[in-house]
């Protein structure tokens, strides 16, 4: 006897059910497709927005030391390279030198400081004898050394207008540099003599400025002859 198959029988269930399966992968498939341009988006805005860890970085300006120069190899560089560079000065610090003019007014101003040093120095003025040089916008800066002028007493030296933004450096006069110093430092002579100090601000691209002072630090036993009755 044949028996026929009535509604909702197990071959009806499971046609059923591919016709979901088929229905969510073609949903599936749609979502995917309208991910992708979104996706591809995204990935140009980041790849904008965030540098890549193997982009070239800006090229190093060359550096000289203020020995290594002379006018007429800073006259060769830019006509070669017509590049700016940092010049190296010692306890003038650090200056991005742009042209050949610049570095003529460096130095000369290198030169002018050695010569009131070296005049100074062969000056018999006992009082103190004071020179100040300046370049660019910087102010000229002066120190006020406080206290007994005797070897071993204790002097103050302070910068007077102090500026944070600027880099100072003092020159003690026999061999001794402190730099990048606060508004205020102490500092004992060990010997006696007459000693040139000098104070040289700098802020790269504002000026350099050189307060040049001579005084005489005498020996313990001198001082005393003087103040014997």
């Amino acid at each position: 006897m044949h028996m026929t198959k009535t509604p909702g029988t197990p071959d009806q269930f499971d046609a059923f059910l591919e016709r979901i399966e088929h229905r969510s992968k073609r949903q599936r498939r749609k979502k995917l497709l309208m991910l992708v341009p979104i996706l591809l988006f995204s990935g140009i805005v980041l790849a904008t927005l965030w540098p890549s860890d193997a982009a070239p970085e800006p090229a190093q300006l060359g550096a000289y030391q203020i020995e290594e120069l002379d006018e007429k190899k800073v006259a060769q560089l830019f006509k070669v390279d017509n590049v700016e560079f940092v010049l190296e000065q010692g306890p003038f610090g650090r200056d991005t030198v742009r042209s050949l003019q610049q570095y003529q007014r460096l130095q000369k101003l290198h030169q002018q400081v050695a010569d009131d040093r070296q005049e100074i120095l062969q000056s018999d003025r006992q009082a103190d004898t004071i020179r100040v040089a300046a370049l660019g916008r910087l102010p000229a800066y002066r120190v006020a050394v406080d206290g007994e002028r005797v070897v071993g007493s204790w002097l103050t030296f302070t910068i007077q207008n102090f500026d944070p933004g600027v880099s100072y450096t003092l020159d003690l006069g026999n061999g001794i540099l402190r730099e990048n110093i606060e508004q205020s430092i102490r500092y004992r002579y060990p010997l006696p003599g007459h000693f040139v100090m000098q104070l040289i601000a700098n802020r790269s691209g504002v000026g350099t400025s050189v307060y040049t002072k001579k005084y005489e630090i005498k020996a313990q036993e001198t001082v005393a002859v003087e103040d014997s009755p």
